[in-house]
């Protein structure tokens, strides 16, 4: 009676437990329009509201403008986007790269919900410009990206206030992004274990007739 027992649990935990989880990530890609023009005096971006927690894992800047290195700073704004001729020093850097020549991954800044993020960067000191706004879906949400500037370049990294406009043209600039996501359920595997199942719940039937028998 005990090998039948642990026959028939065998037999329960392969059905359950057919593959262990793994995790699912999602991914997306926050980026403007296609470049149509230059613009080489200054540095420019864009900004947007985080409409969900996620992870910035990748920057590019393609080669439209310049195939010079790549400059980027990220930045949390933390305070009301102010619209030229205003601007704002309120900011926290997140991430900078200075003379890149190939797109950087690997990346892992966090971005919580309701956070304003700006990015500004060109290659070699030229942006390629797209036109602003720009909305997009990201991870199902409606989002837009509004024109950021300085009125500085940023080849030694930012040091200066920043602004934004309703209208007018960014910088293009791709993110990476990821959405962790929930455990993939277990597979079940049904055709190899089905039947193993049953025939020991049928074992179970027949000790059971035999011992009121």
């Amino acid at each position: 009676m005990g090998k039948l027992r642990n026959l028939i649990t065998a037999a329960m935990l392969a059905v359950s437990f057919g593959s262990a989880a793994s995790a699912v990530t999602v991914t997306d890609t926050i980026e403007p329009g296609s470049p149509t023009s230059t613009y080489s005096a200054q540095a420019r971006g864009y900004w947007f509201t985080a409409p969900t927690d996620f992870v910035i894992t990748g920057l590019d800047i393609p080669t439209y403008a310049s195939t010079a290195g790549i400059y980027a700073t990220i930045v949390k704004i933390n305070t009301t986007v102010p619209l030229f001729p205003s601007s704002t020093s309120n900011y926290t850097i997140l991430y900078q790269v200075l003379n890149s020549s190939t797109a950087l991954t690997g990346l892992n800044i966090s971005v919580a919900a309701g956070e304003q993020i700006g990015v500004l960067g060109y290659r070699g000191g030229v942006n390629a410009m797209t036109n602003s706004p720009y909305t997009l879906d990201l991870f199902g949400y409606s989002t837009t990206l509004k024109r950021l500037g300085t009125n500085t370049h940023i080849t030694s990294g930012l040091s200066t206030s920043i602004w934004g406009m309703e209208t007018g043209q960014m910088s293009f600039i791709s993110l990476s992004v990821a959405l962790p996501g929930e455990p993939e359920l277990p597979a079940v595997p049904l055709p190899a274990s089905a039947p193993l199942l049953a025939a020991g719940l049928g074992l179970i039937a027949v000790v059971r007739r035999r011992k009121s028998a």
